[in-house]
């Protein structure tokens, strides 16, 4: 209470203060406290700007800040100077209790309260955004910073982990505890011959109407193997190309290349012509087997005894040299070992192998999903299906087989299985387990087939070939949202790094880094670019990590989701855009079945192409005016682009590199009302000549019809006196 002699006037007011912090790592924590202090200080005299203000001049709007840091400074100091200047001796005030109640519009504030002894600390955030499992993740992480600044403030701020040590055991104890025991000391050649020893009569490859039973392909490939040793004198990790068509006999040539003790290229016949040359001067291969090395080897079996051979290689030795189709750039030979096959399909925990299991390989021989299949048949007791690409092509031919083969597991690329499920979904009939991946997977397409085939074990593989195929899988019960990429498989580690090769916590985004006995040798003739890519591991100096390139975030039940990819980031008009996110969002809009987002070159700039497929209803405005409630402006796709479907490469991905070039019918257009009065004529055609656009409508919007900021400045020299303005403010 005030006398009211001495009744004063006090009001608390809450300043919004909008802060920018940057820092290095080399900065220790006092040096960013002092400068954090004295910025405030100096910025002292830009107080009164109110928050929503800045927030609206800035092109991301109300994107620039969601997340507010209060301290709340409760004046006792103040009202305990004007109890020492009292003129009588009672107390004027008094503070016997308090309670207050932090409430703003954003989505996160942290609430700092200072008091006697402590600091009461709150988290407010939207229940609709953050999850209170989220919350409690961040208020460790605060605390665990916290801490670690107060026991040393002359630590450098690049040596502030945020992870805690009880979050670090769960990331490397826990979601990485996935070793098993498998027979990592054989050969793919020893375990085969073994295998053909338990199951001599079991059906091992099929082709059209031609079949080996394993003792026939045992027995096939140890003859060849004797005629690549006697032939070509091979040395464990020689390398020999194979230059053959789809049929029985590929697996004996592969098989018998191994059982030499060299390793085998598989080379794609459509490749174009410099790939092919520059594959075959790069690998350097001691022989190629075409059909004419094949048809002569053929004739003359006979010669050369079916006994195993016996050869020095072992399971560190390389299997395969596999070149990435090239899509990026120079293709990439990455290097094999045995031990990587066998680790992916022996003892494993994200599929059982068996000897009743009937695999149909859709994969190109050059493509590494073959290594799942081939080997995880043969190495199984299981029979491989192989057909020509005549009937991979053509759903009711796949269909056939599928049904005439008794076929229980596929491998589809993401992109080939949305079109076999809007076109051809009767073809999953009667299989057991379908593996899915090489690209983001359509929760649309998988939900749909999640329903018609509830019984189907539906399984999300991810992988790279540095890999050699899955390091996580996610066995796909049901789909709500994003469907993630899964936890590592057996014996594969998986981690989320910052750009300093740091542990990042559980929901923060990084770069997906995989290890574990999966990972290939490198790259073969590119050190430099091996050294790049296959890091030591930060947390087992003895082994490498393979840096994808791609980006995810761990989940609490030890998951992580693929987020995009770190090349996906590029800068439009100073705008730094990851078109994996527009991507997501787009494919997120319902009726949406696929998306591809790339960046074309348009007059000269850089623009925004979202290509779609969809159902039939969906409009280009539809899915901008959605969109422009995700996305700030500068992230809006100028052009959209609706197809029947998207362009696949040879491996079944998204084949960007052969969207369609966009045109006039992928800008968004109001319906067509012409220009009548002058002004409405001069404006038209000052669009027409900065949009290079021929029909352009009075009502048509400047934005949606592909300009933007620097196109606008081209309208700025044109002159207005000839132009007579309405009085009314246009908007």
């Amino acid at each position: 209470h005030y006398p009211l002699r001495r009744q004063r006037q006090m009001c608390i007011r809450d300043s919004m203060i909008p802060v920018r912090l940057q820092y290095n790592d080399l900065e220790t924590v006092e040096d960013i406290l002092l400068r954090f202090r004295n910025e405030a200080i100096r910025s002292k005299s830009h107080h009164h700007i109110n928050l929503s203000e800045i927030q609206y001049k800035h092109a991301l709007g109300s994107e620039l800040i969601d997340n507010v840091v209060i301290f709340q400074n409760f004046p006792k100091n103040t009202l305990a100077e004007m109890n020492d200047t009292a003129e009588n001796e009672e107390k004027t005030f008094d503070v016997v209790s308090k309670n207050v109640h932090l409430q703003v519009d954003y989505d996160f504030l942290l609430g700092v309260q200072p008091s006697d002894d402590a600091m009461d600390i709150s988290f407010v955030y939207n229940e609709k955004r953050y999850t209170e499992e989220l919350i409690q993740v961040i208020s460790g992480h605060f605390m665990h910073v916290l801490e670690t600044f107060c026991t040393n403030i002359k630590r450098p701020l690049g040596n502030v982990a945020i992870v805690s040590p009880k979050e670090r055991h769960t990331i490397l104890e826990v979601f990485n505890d996935t070793k098993t025991k498998y027979p990592n000391d054989k050969t793919v050649a020893e375990l085969f011959h073994g295998q053909a020893e338990k199951t001599p009569d079991n059906v091992a490859v099929v082709y059209e109407n031609k079949e080996f039973t394993y003792q026939e392909l045992d027995a096939l490939s140890n003859a060849f193997a004797h005629y690549v040793k006697s032939t070509y004198a091979v040395q464990p990790d020689d390398f020999i190309g194979v230059k053959l068509e789809k049929s029985e006999w590929l697996l004996v040539v592969v098989l018998g290349i191994m059982k030499a003790g060299a390793a085998y290229v598989p080379i794609n016949l459509d490749y174009p012509k410099e790939v092919l040359n520059f594959i075959e001067k790069d690998s350097n291969c001691k022989a190629y087997i075409d059909a004419e090395a094949l048809v002569n080897f053929i004739t003359n079996k006979e010669k050369y005894t079916t006994d195993f051979v016996k050869v020095p290689a072992t399971e560190k030795n390389l299997a395969y040299l596999m070149y990435t189709s090239g899509s990026t750039g120079t293709p990439k030979a990455v290097m094999v070992s045995h031990k990587s096959i066998v680790r992916l399909v022996k003892s494993t925990n994200y599929y059982q192998f068996s000897a009743t299991d009937v695999i149909l390989s859709t994969g190109a021989f050059s493509f590494d999903a073959t290594t799942f299949e081939y080997w995880g048949a043969l190495l199984n007791g299981g029979e491989l299906v192989l057909c020509s690409q005549n009937v991979l092509l053509q759903s009711n031919l796949l269909s056939e087989e599928i049904q005439r083969r008794k076929v229980t597991t596929m491998w589809f690329t993401a992109g080939w299985l949305n079109q076999l499920v809007d076109s051809e979904i009767n073809l999953f009939k009667g299989l057991q387990t379908i593996l899915v991946g090489g690209d983001k997977l359509s929760p649309h397409h998988i939900k749909k087939l999640r329903s018609t085939y509830p019984a189907v074990a539906i399984i999300n593989g991810y992988g790279p070939t540095e890999n050699t195929t899955f390091s996580l899988t996610h066995n796909i019960k049901e789909v709500s949202g994003d469907i993630p990429i899964g936890k590592p498989i057996s014996n594969s580690t998986a981690y989320i790094l910052n750009e300093n090769h740091e542990l990042l916590p559980i929901g923060v985004t990084g770069e997906i880094c995989l290890g574990g006995d999966g990972l290939a040798r490198g790259y073969h003739n590119q050190s430099a670019l091996t050294e790049t890519k296959f890091i030591k591991n930060p947390f087992d100096t003895d082994t490498l990590l393979y840096k994808t390139g791609d980006l995810g975030k761990w989940h609490y039940d030890g998951t992580i989701t693929f987020e995009g990819r770190n090349d996906d980031q590029v800068k439009i008009r100073g705008y730094r855009i990851e078109l994996g996110e527009i991507e997501q969002k787009t494919t997120a809009i319902e009726g949406v079945q696929q998306a591809a987002v790339v960046i074309r070159t348009v007059d000269n700039s850089k623009t925004i192409v979202a290509y779609i497929v969809g159902d039939a209803s969906l409009k280009k405005e539809q899915i901008r005016d959605i969109l422009s409630k995700k996305l700030p402006d500068y992230m809006l796709p100028t052009y959209y682009m609706l197809l029947k479907e998207l362009p696949l490469n040879t491996n079944g991905k998204v084949d960007r590199k052969n969207l369609p070039e966009i045109n006039e019918t992928a800008v968004i257009k109001k319906e067509y009302v012409a220009p009548k009065t002058e002004l409405e004529k001069t404006l038209v055609n000052i669009w027409r000549e900065v949009l290079e656009l021929e029909e352009i409508g009075i009502t048509d919007n400047f934005f949606e019809l592909g300009g933007h900021s620097i196109k606008a400045i081209k309208v700025i020299p044109v002159s207005y006196t000839h132009l007579t303005l309405p009085t009314k403010r246009i908007v």
